[in-house]
């Protein structure tokens, strides 16, 4: 594996779900990993209702905490 790939999974992101601007649910995990968020009392969506959360990640690179968000907005 080149070096590059090592750091790239190396790095931590974190992933807040949102909805009208209310956290309702985190969680941290590492690039290439997949890993849970849980969302208590989740509104599925559906045909008849096509209800969205908000993704807010946050890409950690290293030591640095300064990060990277990447929203759809």
């Amino acid at each position: 594996m080149h070096d590059w790939m090592s750091s790239v999974f190396s790095m931590q992101v974190v992933v807040n779900a949102s909805t009208e601007g209310q956290s309702v649910g985190s969680t941290t995990g590492f690039v290439g990993q997949a890993f849970p968020l849980v969302v208590p009392q989740a509104h599925l969506w559906s045909f008849e209702d096509p209800f969205l959360y908000d993704l807010d990640v946050t890409i950690l690179s290293g030591r640095n905490s300064d990060g990277k968000t990447v929203s759809p907005n």
